[in-house]
């Protein structure tokens, strides 16, 4: 994810510096229909586009979601996204990457709000505007925080682990509710953490080590592997 970080610091950088060029300007906008702006679009004077977008969600004069895109005023049918930040208390709890079409690729969340992202959604080719069913592959959780996978999940289908923290799944649980269960749970991540499995007999059933073995469409990501 090393990558990933570096590129949108300098894209953040590269936004900062435009934003204070003349030739950028910012349109205020009043969604909630108060009389205080709580939407602002920063946009290059001279193309006319969008380029970064800044919402306070629950209207306290705190702009907590920005979004990096590409937004022509008169043509919001061909916004493209890129990027998207969610905050609350000066802390990141949201980030999404955005692939052609708009179609969700990645997104990474703090669950337990400990200030670390521990767990990352990839979705499939589904993951179109305005589709909300069906669009998860797989969910990765980093238990320990230590940049190591501990929990797959592949939705209404399996839940694999690494009992030995060494990054690998190595066990399996094929018990549906019983995970749906503790995924719902407000401590989640624990209760997925406390959950049996079994050894795999043979590794290469893996879906994570191998995710070539997934035939069903929903769970094939539109990125394989982990970032």
């Amino acid at each position: 994810m090393d990558y990933y970080k570096y590129f949108f610091v300098l894209s953040f950088a590269f936004c900062t510096y435009q934003c204070n060029d003349p030739t950028f300007q910012t349109t205020e906008l009043d969604i909630s229909k108060d009389g205080k702006p709580d939407q602002f679009l920063h946009m290059h004077s001279k193309l006319k586009l969008g380029t970064f977008l800044e919402t306070d969600s629950n209207q306290d004069g705190i702009t907590d979601d920005f979004s990096w895109l590409k937004a022509d005023p008169n043509r919001k049918e061909n916004t493209m996204l890129f990027y998207n930040e969610l905050k609350t208390k000066d802390q990141v709890i949201k980030q999404t990457w955005y692939g052609p079409g708009n179609t969700k690729l990645i997104e990474k969340t703090d669950e337990d709000k400990d200030n670390y992202l521990e767990t990352t959604t990839y979705y499939n080719r589904f993951a179109k505007p305005q589709i909300t069913k069906g669009i998860v592959a797989r969910i990765e959780i980093d238990i320990d925080k230590n940049d190591k996978t501990d929990i797959w999940l592949y939705p209404g289908v399996r839940m694999e682990k690494d009992s030995d923290g060494d990054g690998v799944a190595d066990c399996l649980n094929k018990d549906i509710m019983e995970i749906q269960k503790a995924f719902g749970l407000e401590n989640n991540l624990s209760s997925l953490q406390s959950l049996l499995c079994s050894k795999f007999a043979n590794p290469n059933l893996s879906f994570a080590i191998h995710p070539e073995q997934i035939k069903e469409e929903r769970l094939k990501a539109i990125i394989p592997f982990k970032l």
